[in-house]
Formats: C-alpha cells, sequence, structure tokens
C-alpha cells in the first residue's frame, strides 16, 4: 500500500523539480557565472542601484503576507468545519498555484495587470465609450462650419424654453439645418482604421490642436503641446486620416478661408494672411486645388445660389 501511495508521488515530484527546483538553480548559476562561463561577483557590483526596489519589493511582501493572513486563517476556519470531502477539494485549489515557479506566477500577474495587460486592455476594449473605435469606419467632421453647432443649439433651446409657438422655432432651425448639411464643403470623409482608444485619442487631441489653430500651426508645436515627437504626431495623422500633417493643415485652413469667404466681406488678402499665407500666389494655388475655383470665384458661386 505503501509503494503505491509512493507512485501517486512521483508526477508530483518531477513537476516541482522541473518547475520550481530547476529554475531556482538556474538563478543562482547565472547569479555567480559571467557570460563567459567563470565565476564571478560582477553580478552583484550594482545592487546599491537597486535599494528602492528591494524596499519597495519588502513593502509589499508585508503587505501580501498581512492580506495572506486575513484570507487564510477564515478559509482554514471553514475548512475544518466542513467534511473531508470539501478539504481535499479545497486543499487541491489552495495547492494548485504552488506547483507552478514563483517567477513564472510574477509574469503571468504582470501580463493581467500592467498598463497594457490583459484585463485593462479588455476595460478600456469593452466597457469605454471608445471601445466601437477599434473598428474600421468612415469618419466624416466638419471643417470651420459654425451653422450647424449654431442651429444644434437653437434646436435645444426651443425644446427646452417651449415659448408660444415653439414648434414653428423648431421646424424653421430643422430646414435650415438640413440646408446646412447638403453642402458638400463643410465634409472632410477619410476611411480610418484604429488600432485602440489611445491612438483615436491622441489622434483627435492633434485634430483638434490644428482646427483650433485653423491649420496655422507648426509640426514642432503640436509636438511639444501634447509632448510627443514630431515624428509620431506625423504618424498619428496619416494612419487615422489618411493625410499627411501638412495636407490636413491645408485642409483645415481652405476650410476655414471658404467659411470666411463665405460669410464675411473681407479681402482675399487679409484672409490669406490670417491662413499664414505671405504669398497670395501659394494662397490662391492651394485654395483652387482644394475647391477648384480661386477664391474671388468661390465667392462669386457662392453669392449667385
Amino acid at each position: 500500500m505503501r509503494n503505491r501511495l509512493s507512485l501517486f508521488t512521483v508526477p508530483y515530484v518531477v513537476w516541482m523539480a522541473l518547475l520550481v527546483v530547476a529554475p531556482v538553480i538556474m538563478v543562482v548559476i547565472y547569479a555567480f557565472t559571467s557570460n563567459a562561463g567563470s565565476f564571478t561577483l560582477d553580478n552583484f557590483s550594482d545592487m546599491g542601484a537597486y535599494v528602492s526596489i528591494f524596499s519597495r519589493s519588502f513593502q509589499l511582501a508585508i503587505v501580501a503576507t498581512l492580506v495572506c493572513l486575513l484570507i487564510g486563517y477564515p478559509v482554514a476556519y471553514a475548512m475544518a468545519k466542513e467534511g473531508p470531502g470539501f478539504q481535499r477539494i479545497a486543499m487541491v485549489l489552495i495547492m494548485l498555484p504552488m506547483w507552478v515557479n514563483f517567477l513564472l506566477r510574477t509574469y503571468s500577474w504582470m501580463a493581467i495587470l500592467e498598463n497594457n495587460g490583459l484585463l485593462n486592455q479588455f476595460f478600456s476594449d469593452n466597457l469605454s465609450e471608445r471601445a466601437d473605435y477599434k473598428k474600421d469606419y468612415l469618419d466624416f467632421n466638419l471643417l470651420g462650419e459654425d451653422t450647424i453647432p449654431q442651429l444644434t443649439q437653437e434646436l435645444i433651446r426651443a425644446f427646452t424654453v417651449k415659448r408660444i409657438g415653439y414648434q414653428f422655432d423648431v421646424y424653421s432651425s430643422l430646414l435650415r439645418l438640413f440646408a446646412a448639411l447638403e453642402n458638400p464643403d463643410i465634409y472632410k470623409a477619410a476611411h480610418i482604421s484604429l488600432r485602440n482608444s489611445q491612438e483615436l485619442l491622441t489622434a483627435e487631441q492633434v485634430k483638434k490642436l490644428i482646427e483650433t489653430h485653423h491649420g496655422a500651426i507648426q509640426r514642432t508645436n503640436l509636438a511639444e503641446a501634447l509632448n510627443y515627437s514630431c515624428e509620431h504626431i506625423s504618424r498619428i495623422i496619416k494612419t487615422n486620416t489618411g493625410y499627411t500633417l501638412k495636407a490636413y493643415c491645408q485642409k483645415v485652413q481652405m476650410a476655414e478661408a471658404a467659411r470666411l469667404l463665405r460669410t464675411t466681406e473681407l479681402p482675399v488678402c487679409q484672409i490669406a494672411a490670417s491662413m499664414g499665407y505671405e504669398n497670395r500666389t501659394q494662397f490662391y494655388k492651394v485654395f483652387r486645388r482644394e475647391y477648384g475655383l480661386t477664391p474671388l470665384e468661390y465667392r462669386r458661386h457662392i453669392a449667385e445660389e
């Protein structure tokens, strides 16, 4: 009987030898040997640089011990009150994690709990408001158009205040809103494939800064404002809009210029200067490429409609 029971311990002994004892022996060997395989103590010469890490490790060990005591005693008491069947199952469940080497357990927890780990990735991808942004989609943005937000505010105000005859205000605002939405010049559409919500957030921050400055902002200023490298800013814009940073800034500039041409009587030279173009010929060239008309032709075309 005793020999039969001894046979049942063989798998456990082999498992412990491979996954617990062997890794510890390898750590000890690597600690006292050089790359050439000779004995050395040089690996311990920089231990002073890791004092803060050791200190934090001891603190975490103390906290973990206290937590284990708080959990372990109630569990042990509950096991003592139960029958042998429950005790055997509970003991297996408690001992099972101990069969795996502590380094493997540590790296497993790191993969689960780190900033980009499985748990955080699950919550950010599935429970956040930006979960859908991981999918491919067509992104339609309004460029330099103030009419849409104004009409939306009028609709909200009409529904909130509900003055006498407010229904007519709603109908009027809706008609003007639909008429404004029919204008193709106010849209920018780009096929976007985003890898994660953080990338989208960065892209939105970059686009908002560009649109706030009406496209007249340098790449270095964007990088400094958002604490990213210039190359990262350019890559984010290219990936998420389909345009280079320069092309996207020009589109924003021309959209703002078109709005000023439609809604103001400012001279073209003044509009070009406000967009950061000292050379009016260059401004005409970029505007014509974007809209197929020169600024003056565009203004006359809008006036004739």
